[in-house]
């Protein structure tokens, strides 16, 4: 285990999220932008870029309730949340981009979150344009 996780698993928003059934500690950093901004609001469609592990999804479906709906989409596999739709892609692909208007059918969306990170290189430059690139993919 590295000193990394060892510490992650200390902090107090992690157990946090695990104790109130979080998928993440994200989850908090989203109501603090909720709580700030009123970004979210009732029967709102929402889709949620670069979701894995699910946690701001989660608290997506909450604010947005049963009339909302939420999309997920991430290149890893997410595992199912009850009223959450997940859809395993990478969007910058064309593919996943049609499949995931498919999902959202005739829909007006109201809001994009997007917490999508390259894989990173450890050289600031290209891990700075590969950000910039995968923030204009989520303006499309």
């Amino acid at each position: 285990m590295t000193r990394w996780y060892k510490e992650k698993k200390r902090e107090h928003f992690y157990k946090e999220a695990k104790r109130v059934g979080y998928r993440a500690r994200s989850a908090f950093k989203l109501k603090q932008i909720q709580n700030k901004f009123k970004i979210l609001r009732k029967s709102d469609t929402v889709i949620d870029l670069g979701a894995a592990p699910g946690g701001w999804s989660q608290v997506a479906k909450e604010i947005v309730g049963d009339k909302g709906s939420v999309v997920g989409i991430d290149l890893s596999p997410i595992k199912p949340i009850h009223g959450i739709t997940f859809l395993k892609g990478d969007m910058t692909k064309e593919t996943s981009i049609k499949e995931l208007i498919k999902i959202i059918g005739e829909k007006k969306v109201d809001v994009v979150l997007s917490d999508m990170s390259p894989d990173i290189s450890g050289a600031y430059s290209i891990d700075h344009a590969r950000s910039i690139y995968l923030s204009e993919q989520a303006l499309i």
